[in-house]
């Protein structure tokens, strides 16, 4: 019992623990938005018509599926948005619980036009996650690339198909 005091101890400090930033900022994970009580009585008044369907019809699997992404859609729609935390350190870039080192980035580049894109990119030297991107919001780009030019180079990086897809 001792033990696991111990170790739950450890990880709470590991999480809380304490960063100098020269410069840092929050943003919510995702934007919470309304719900239409009309379109989501009608889209589960749905998903259950289609999986009755599906069990008439003998297709278990049709109805498996429906029940499945009725309970997923659940599950997502009353998620509620985090406050993430960004800093720039002298150590690297903290993001959330996870503190990225200038050793394994090569390169940054902001992305700012006003009302529109406002995104911090780095260059990572990951296979899986070649890119970071990180909303900028109301952090002032000047400051923010006054801090990073010290321990980064920064260039220009191209737009992945991602990118063009999730801003339609």
């Amino acid at each position: 019992m001792l033990k696991k005091q111990n170790q739950s101890n450890k990880q709470k400090t590991i999480k809380k623990r304490r960063v100098d930033a020269l410069i840092s900022w929050k943003i919510q994970d995702f934007e919470e938005n309304k719900k239409n009580f009309r379109f989501m009585a009608g889209l589960y008044s749905a998903i259950f018509i289609l999986a009755v369907y599906g069990l008439i019809t003998n297709n278990l699997l049709l109805s498996i599926l429906l029940i499945l992404f009725g309970f997923t859609f659940f599950i997502f729609e009353n998620k509620k948005p985090r406050t993430m935390i960004f800093a720039v350190t002298k150590e690297g870039i903290f993001i959330h619980d996870h503190l990225y080192s200038y050793n394994s980035l090569e390169s940054f580049w902001i992305e700012y036009e006003p009302e529109s894109l406002q995104e911090l990119s780095f260059k990572t030297n990951q296979l899986f996650l070649p890119f970071l991107k990180i909303p900028l919001k109301k952090t002032n780009p000047v400051e923010l690339r006054k801090c990073l030019i010290k321990f980064l180079p920064e260039k220009k990086h191209p737009h992945s198909f991602n990118d063009l897809i999730e801003r339609l």
